[in-house]
């Protein structure tokens, strides 16, 4: 008899997986019986298997070949940051694993970053995985679609959980916390396993790009992340690189830095002579007097420049004086205004703080708010605030040390200028 319900049962879940959950549930005494209960056992005994190794052979399968990322393009351009591809390689394949440090790949918006990651993984792209986050909810999910981790139950496992609640097998929760470190755990249980089969010297790396949306969205989330790369580094499972432009990302992790759990490539703008070389190689009829004109104006900012390329190409009937003007008066309206609207709802508060930072160079955020908290009409909370607006439009930025910086010489002058500092 029970090897006939067992039969019954197999068939029945393979076939018709829907009307089993329908009887399950409109009979639950019935299908609740002993011999039921076996019966769903002894089928999700065989599922379970099959599915975890073919779970298992599509990880494996990631891994071994890794995610070859497709460069992103501007305008027909790719951006990135040459003279960063060699550090960024280093940290991805090069690190001992006694190190014990996961890796963060941090820099303004604008320098190239995420194309220069990109060049480096798809230069020895085995054993890395690549995901760039595109929306923070949902982000578990997102990463688990780029390891090969399914996110559906089966119906053996839909079954199980109605009648075996406090036995069922952990699929993907629908808590964001509990759905990254499942994915994650299972990520580097296969890097682990994977590294003693073949007996890699380094360890599989997962590189997760646009985290700064997760840490301002789901901080939550975000401090799990950062809590397991630490804790897969130190216990040799696999190597998390974290890849973000300034925001909420490095206030988060200042513990993390002062204990010196993390090996950091900063990638920053070109200097002068890439810059130049850049512009020429996107422009190769400009005149090399612009050319140096607009570097020594601009700087080496990846962004700046694409924006100055543009203006050339749609001027390029205009002489060189008018092109010029034409690039420093948008770009300096530009950061004018963004200056502006990060001032106006926060003042006079955010006016102190800019003019802090403006006269005393880089300050850590502690230290900005000690300089200014005996002003008058000072809001302290405004102060952060402030802090953030100027980040969220690429002014002011987090160094590698935790201080706070104008993004470059041409912000720097633009915003001195604007307050007459």
């Amino acid at each position: 008899m029970a090897a006939v319900w067992l039969l019954q049962l197999f068939n029945l879940s393979r076939k018709h997986g829907k009307a089993v959950l329908t009887f399950a549930s409109t009979h639950p005494k019935i299908f609740g019986s002993v011999v039921g209960t076996v019966g769903i056992s002894a089928i999700y005994s065989i599922q379970k298997p099959m599915g975890s190794r073919l779970t298992r052979g599509q990880i494996d399968d990631n891994f071994m070949s890794g995610s070859r990322p497709n460069p992103h393009s501007s305008q027909g351009r790719f951006v990135y940051n040459s003279s960063s591809v060699h550090s960024i390689k280093k940290l991805l394949t090069e690190l001992e694993p006694e190190n014990g440090k996961f890796g963060i790949i941090m820099g303004p918006t604008g320098t190239g970053k995420t194309q220069a990651t990109i060049v480096a993984c798809n230069d020895k792209p085995e054993w890395i995985l690549y995901h760039e986050i595109t929306h923070p909810f949902t982000a578990a999910k997102q990463l688990a679609m780029t390891a090969g981790i399914p996110i559906k139950p089966s119906i053996a496992q839909r079954i199980e959980e109605y009648f075996l609640p406090k036995f069922r097998t952990f699929y993907f929760p629908q808590d964001p916390v509990k759905a990254m470190t499942y994915v994650l755990d299972y990520v580097a249980w296969r890097a682990e396993e994977l590294a003693k089969d073949r007996g890699l010297q380094k360890l599989p790396c997962f590189v997760i790009d646009g985290v700064e949306a997760l840490a301002k969205y789901q901080p939550d989330v975000f401090n799990a992340l950062v809590r397991l790369a630490k804790y897969y580094a130190r216990t040799k499972k696999l190597r998390i690189v974290l890849v973000y432009s300034d925001g909420d990302v490095l206030s988060s992790i200042e513990e993390t830095l002062k204990h010196r759990l993390i090996e950091i490539v900063e990638v920053d703008d070109l200097n002068d002579e890439e810059a130049e070389r850049y512009l020429v190689k996107n422009a190769s009829l400009m005149p090399n007097q612009l050319v140096k004109r607009i570097v020594s104006l601009i700087g080496g900012r990846l962004l700046h420049l694409n924006y100055a390329l543009d203006i050339y190409h749609e001027n390029d009937n205009c002489s060189e004086d008018e092109i010029y003007e034409m690039i420093r008066n948008r770009l300096y309206s530009s950061v004018a205004v963004s200056a502006d609207n990060a001032v106006v709802d926060n003042a006079p508060t955010s006016e102190y703080t800019i003019q802090c930072i403006a006269t005393n160079g880089p300050l850590f955020p502690s230290e900005l708010k000690k300089n200014i908290g005996d002003k008058k009409d000072i809001n302290p909370a405004k102060v952060q605030e402030t802090i953030n607006n100027l980040i969220s439009c690429n002014l002011l930025r987090y160094r590698s040390d935790g201080r706070l910086i104008w993004h470059n010489k041409f912000i720097f002058n633009t915003i001195v200028s604007q307050y007459q500092y």
